[in-house]
C-alpha cells in the first residue's frame, strides 16, 4: 500500500473540515489534523457492515495516530433509514464538517445527494452500487463498483452453471433494485428467459409467506427444469427470513439461489437453521460481495484482526482505503475543489482493497468479486460462510469476466 508524507498536511486539512472533534463525537484535547464525518448503520438492516466499517475507519484513524496524524470522526448513526441519514449528513455540515464516508446504502445515498451538493460537501460511499447514482459533477465518490459490474458477475455465475431461466425477488429499495434490474438486462440481452421481478417493501422484515408464494409461482411460470432455474435475493439481513419462508414452497425444492452483496457473510443467515440448511442444499446461495485481491490478501487479514474481526470485508475495508485517501487529498493545497483533490488523491492509489481507478461519475470501474456461500461446518446443524467461487474481470476497468464456481469443498 502506498504511504504518504505529511509535511504539509496541518496546512491542507482545513480545506477538508473546519471543525475538530473525537472518534465518535467525542471531545479531544487538541485540535485535530483532519476531520470526517461518518454516516453508518449502526442499527437497522445494515448494522452488520455498519460495525465491521466503522471499525475499519477507526483502525485507520489509530494508524494515521501512530503516524503523527491526528483524525477526528464524528460519527451519526443512519440506521438503515434514508430520512435518518439525510439528517445526520445535515448535521455534520451544521457542525462544519464537509467530507463524509458513508451513507452505505444507495436509498440513503439519493436523500443525502441533495443536501452534500448543496453544501459543496464530500461524500465518499463504499457501500452504495445503484447505476442510477452515477452522475457526474455531484458529490458522491464510490469506493466499489455500481450494480452493473456486480450483475455482471453474477450473471457470469449463472451461466457458467447453466441457469438460464432467472427469477429475482428484493427489497425495494434503490441498490437492491439496481441491482435486480441490471442482472435482468443482461439476461434479456443475451436471450434468457426472465419473470417479473418480485418485490418487498423496505418495511417488511419478517412474515415473508406470501413473497415466498410469488416467487414459486414465477418459479413455475418459467416453465423450465429446475436445474436450469436460478432464484436471485437482493435485500439486507432480512434475507433470513425470507429465505425460512421460500423453504416451505415445494416448487422450490431443489432451484439455485444466488443472493447480492447485501446480504453476503450476514451472520443472521447462518444463525436460523431454516434458512441456512435450505441456502445450503443447491449452489449453496453464492452471495457476491467485492473481494480483496490476492496480493493484498496477507495485509487484509492483519488489518482486519486489528479491528477484531475475522473475515476480510471488502465493503468495510474500503472505508478504511477512504480515511488513507482523504489523508492523501489534504496534501494537495494547490487545488481548489474538494472533488478535484479527492479524485486525484484516488486514481491509481494503491489500496488494501486493490488499485482504485474512479470512472467520470466519481465511481470505481471494476473490481473482483468473490461468492460466499452458506455451508456445513462439520457439526450437525451448524453453518458457515465460505468462499464458493469467485469472478475475474477481464482488465482492471473491465466490467465482464470469468466466474467460477467450487462449491462448499473447498
Amino acid at each position: 500500500m502506498k504511504l504518504i508524507s505529511f509535511s504539509s498536511l496541518l496546512l491542507s486539512a482545513a480545506l477538508f473540515s473546519s471543525v475538530a472533534s473525537g472518534c465518535g463525537g467525542s471531545s479531544s484535547d487538541s485540535p485535530a489534523d483532519i476531520t470526517i464525518g461518518a454516516l453508518l448503520d449502526l442499527s437497522g438492516v445494515g448494522s452488520s457492515l455498519g460495525e465491521e466499517t466503522q471499525a475499519a475507519i477507526y483502525q485507520a484513524v489509530d494508524e494515521a495516530k501512530a503516524r503523527g496524524v491526528t483524525i477526528a470522526v464524528e460519527v451519526k448513526d443512519s440506521q438503515s433509514d434514508p430520512s435518518v441519514a439525510a439528517a445526520g449528513a445535515q448535521e455534520l455540515i451544521n457542525q462544519g464538517i464537509t467530507t463524509i464516508i458513508g451513507p452505505q446504502s444507495s436509498s440513503q445515498l439519493a436523500q443525502v445527494l441533495p443536501i452534500a451538493n448543496a453544501a459543496g460537501a464530500l461524500v465518499i460511499s463504499t457501500g452504495s452500487t445503484a447505476s442510477s447514482l452515477a452522475i457526474a459533477n455531484d458529490a458522491a465518490y464510490r469506493l466499489v463498483p455500481t450494480d452493473k459490474v456486480e450483475s455482471s458477475a453474477v450473471f457470469a455465475l449463472m451461466t457458467a452453471r447453466n441457469r438460464t431461466s432467472i427469477v429475482t425477488v428484493g427489497r425495494a429499495d434503490t441498490g437492491n433494485q439496481g441491482l435486480i434490474n441490471s442482472l435482468n438486462s443482461y439476461a434479456k440481452a443475451a436471450g434468457r428467459s426472465t419473470q417479473p421481478p418480485v418485490t418487498y417493501p423496505t418495511s417488511q422484515t419478517s412474515d415473508f409467506g406470501g413473497v415466498a408464494a410469488q416467487v414459486a409461482s414465477a418459479v413455475t411460470a418459467t416453465q423450465s427444469g429446475k436445474s436450469t432455474v436460478g432464484v436471485f435475493i437482493a435485500g439486507f439481513g432480512e434475507v433470513s427470513e425470507l429465505l425460512a419462508s421460500l423453504s416451505m414452497e415445494p416448487a422450490l425444492k431443489g432451484v439455485a439461489l444466488y443472493a447480492g452483496d447485501g446480504s453476503a457473510q450476514v451472520s443472521s443467515i447462518i444463525d436460523n437453521p431454516t434458512a441456512a440448511t435450505f441456502a445450503s442444499q443447491v449452489d449453496a446461495l453464492p452471495s457476491a460481495l467485492t473481494t480483496i485481491p490476492a496480493d493484498n490478501l496477507s495485509e487484509a487479514i492483519s488489518i482486519t484482526q486489528a479491528m477484531g474481526s475475522q473475515e476480510p470485508n471488502a465493503f468495510a475495508l474500503a472505508a478504511y482505503d477512504a480515511v488513507q485517501i482523504v489523508e492523501r487529498a489534504s496534501q494537495l493545497v494547490s487545488i481548489a475543489s474538494i472533488y478535484d483533490r479527492f479524485v486525484q488523491a484516488a486514481n491509481g492509489y494503491e489500496g488494501v482493497t486493490g488499485t482504485i481507478e474512479l470512472d467520470s461519475a466519481g465511481d470505481r470501474i471494476s473490481a473482483p468479486y468473490a461468492f460466499w456461500g452458506v455451508c456445513a461446518n462439520g457439526s450437525q446443524g451448524q453453518f458457515e460462510w465460505r468462499q464458493v467461487g469467485n469472478w475475474t474481470p477481464s482488465s482492471p476497468t473491465s466490467q465482464t469476466g470469468t466466474a467460477r464456481f467450487v462449491g462448499c469443498a473447498e
